[in-house]
């Protein structure tokens, strides 16, 4: 029993930390999978470390981010597909 309990704050918190993290992204939507946050979060945070070098304000060379989203294998389309097929699965569930 307490180990249900504590499984479903960890799931708790990490739907919080996901929901805030979609709120403070520009591109995100609602409907958006944690995979597809995840890949946004890295595009975004890239997009800004890249004003800063251009901007000359203490960042030097590319990061790790940088090179997992040149080397991610998933493309855009099967990342739709996942994204389309958590909305079916949470219409057919009855979850909001």
């Amino acid at each position: 029993m307490a180990h249900l309990m504590s499984e479903q704050k960890r799931r708790e918190s990490i739907n919080s930390g996901f929901a805030a993290l979609r709120v403070a992204l520009p591109s995100a939507i609602s409907t958006d999978s944690k995979a597809i946050i995840l890949r946004k979060a890295v595009a975004h945070i890239t997009h800004l470390e890249g004003l800063l070098r251009e901007a000359g304000i203490g960042y030097a060379g590319p990061s790790a981010r940088e090179e997992w989203v040149e080397d991610e294998d998933m493309d855009m389309e099967e990342a739709e597909a996942e994204r389309q097929e958590e909305v079916k699965q949470e219409g057919t569930s009855g979850k909001s």
